[in-house]
């Protein structure tokens, strides 16, 4: 016969005797694509999670301080009272990108709330809102949650995607 599917076919082009079928070609792509998604993802997880359980570079106390002033925007910009080690009242201004800042009975933190604050004793001035008001706490976070993110669709849509392989 001689025709273009003959062709393909004794060449080996076609898959089930079909020609063009999406396994013939370049769909090894898809599965090599979800592998490198989920193991990203993994090690962003992983990434992140060895970012939370290092132990600060700073020794902290944790101190009792009064709110001042809160915004109810994010991130949270909270202003305290705190006691410093000589008995002093200091004031500082935080931003907290996760609602962590929450009273004891509640959400929301208002003027006149105890917050839970962490102060470097060697520098009175050097407060923050716990692990996650810093910088490197809120990329953990990060890491974690869209590195699961990345896990998670791989493996929900990989039966989607394969189905028929």
């Amino acid at each position: 016969m001689g025709g273009v599917a003959d062709r393909a076919a004794r060449s080996g082009l076609t898959v089930g005797g079909v020609v063009g079928d999406v396994r013939s070609g370049v769909f090894w792509i898809i599965p090599v694509f979800l592998l490198v998604i989920a193991a990203v993802g993994a090690g962003m997880v992983a990434a992140g999670i060895r970012m939370m359980r290092r132990p600060p570079t700073v020794h902290r106390v944790p101190i009792d301080a009064v709110v001042v002033e809160c915004s109810m925007t994010r991130p949270r910009k909270v202003t305290f009272d705190y006691p410093a080690p000589d008995g002093t009242w200091l004031r500082a201004t935080r931003y907290s990108p996760m609602p962590q800042v929450q009273a004891r009975q509640g959400w929301s933190v208002g003027a006149g709330d105890r917050v839970r604050v962490y102060v470097n004793p060697a520098n009175p001035v050097d407060v923050n809102l716990g692990a996650l008001g810093t910088a490197g706490g809120f990329l953990a976070f990060f890491l974690i949650m869209v590195g699961g993110f990345m896990v998670l669709v791989s493996l929900v849509w990989a039966p989607h995607l394969l189905r028929g392989w």
